[in-house]
């Protein structure tokens, strides 16, 4: 069936956190009518082996409507995942740059699937690119892609072959919350004018004096902002008259521990600061909104980046 060429699978483990993603495609003819109150049904039998030594059969059965996009698009719409949309998007795209070992092609394509979304239930004025809008079942759809785009599974620079298929298969059989974070990864803020807050992924995140916390699930990563690094090496944190700064200081590193202690496989744990060598893999992450080109980026850092091959931007 399908390009498995198969209806049954083996998997050598199922853990209550394994994810499975199964496409299907409509196959009938195009222009033929989709009957009223059609449905569509599919059934999972999956045998196991349970750690009492007994084995088991669950049996899962689900039904969906069909829908006709010519007619009832708004029913479509309202029906969508984007989180889920977003992760299958992601596992097909890194199993065509896997098994057709052609990243670049796989990167067109996911710019083409892009597209067509976009031209199928974007809201626009036909050359007036700022009349486009997208609504909210939508709407963080084409960030996911942007930073699919950038991630460790459609760009292997830098990685050797080890590491990409590692990261790709944890990508197949994590769960939609896991692998949109790694996709892209969740940034937090601790600073003194209030509680932990999420931030955008970008360079303009990056303040003197803030602690930034990021975790794109294979890395939890601590980055302290100029000033913060700063009065840290200068240990006012040990000076008693300065214990919020103390807490200031410990808040990531209780969050940190949290997110360490729950996962499986374990992250990497990164403390970096302002121009640390390790702070480049936050610097990898972010949006460059802030560059040597923009005059803004001066105020607290400078950034330099060069195109590289197939669009890539390169740090240096």
């Amino acid at each position: 069936m399908g390009i498995g060429g198969t209806c049954q699978w083996k998997f050598c483990s199922l853990t209550p956190r394994t994810t499975l993603c199964v496409l299907f495609e409509i196959s009938a003819q195009h222009g033929s009518a989709i009957g009223q109150g059609a449905r569509g049904m599919v059934q999972y039998v999956t045998q196991y082996q349970h750690a009492d030594g007994r084995k088991r059969i669950r049996v899962t059965t689900t039904c969906r409507s069909w829908a006709d996009m010519a007619t009832q698009q708004p029913n479509i719409a309202y029906g969508f995942d984007q989180e889920a949309g977003a992760v299958a998007i992601a596992r097909l795209a890194s199993w065509r740059a896997t098994n057709e070992n052609d990243t670049p092609e796989a990167l067109r394509w996911l710019d083409r699937t892009l597209i067509r979304l976009c031209q199928k239930f974007g809201e626009y004025a036909k050359d007036d690119p700022n009349s486009f809008r997208l609504s909210d079942k939508f709407s963080l759809f084409p960030q996911f892609m942007f930073h699919l785009r950038r991630s460790q599974f459609l760009q292997v620079f830098n990685n050797s072959p080890d590491e990409t298929a590692y990261y790709r298969h944890i990508l197949f059989s994590e769960n939609v919350l896991e692998s949109t974070t790694m996709i892209q990864p969740v940034l937090f803020s601790y600073s003194f004018s209030g509680p932990p807050e999420p931030v955008l992924l970008d360079t303009s995140s990056i303040l003197p004096d803030r602690i930034l916390l990021m975790d794109d699930y294979f890395h939890v990563l601590i980055y302290h902002g100029q000033t913060i690094a700063a009065w840290r090496k200068m240990n006012y944190h040990e000076d008693p008259q300065y214990a919020t700064f103390k807490q200031l200081l410990e808040a990531p590193v209780s969050d940190a521990t949290a997110i360490l202690q729950e996962r499986w496989p374990m992250p990497r744990y990164i403390v970096t600061e302002y121009e640390g060598s390790q702070a480049r893999f936050l610097l990898s992450k972010v949006n460059p909104s802030l560059t040597h080109n923009n005059p803004y980026a001066s105020v607290s850092f400078s950034f330099s980046f060069l195109e590289g091959k197939h669009n890539r931007s390169c740090l240096i």
